[in-house]
């Protein structure tokens, strides 16, 4: 392997810091989830309402609690603090908010 290879992909065994690969992949990945967060802090009544219409209970803290999982855990999958935590984290808000 070259050393661009191990640079971007990393060897197996190294201990060495994550390849620049999966880093990259981790930050665009939660890019939109992030993105999601703060529009929620930007236009709460759009949200809340989206969220009244979906037939939940006290729309503005559910709005709220959606948003500050989103933020929360998309700021740690960039920031590869418990990268699997957060990714699980993320897929779990995703269920209750698209039914």
């Amino acid at each position: 392997m070259s050393k661009a290879e191990h640079w971007l992909i990393g060897g197996r065994g190294t201990g060495r810091a994550r390849p620049f690969a999966c880093t990259a992949s981790q930050v665009l990945l939660a890019a939109p989830f992030i993105a999601g967060g703060l529009g929620y802090f930007r236009d709460r009544s759009a949200r809340e309402e989206l969220v009244r219409n979906l037939g939940y209970p006290a729309p503005e803290v559910a709005a709220f609690i959606d948003a500050a999982a989103k933020l929360g855990a998309g700021l740690a999958l960039a920031g590869g603090v418990q990268p699997e935590w957060a990714a699980t984290a993320l897929i779990a808000n995703l269920a209750p908010m698209t039914v």
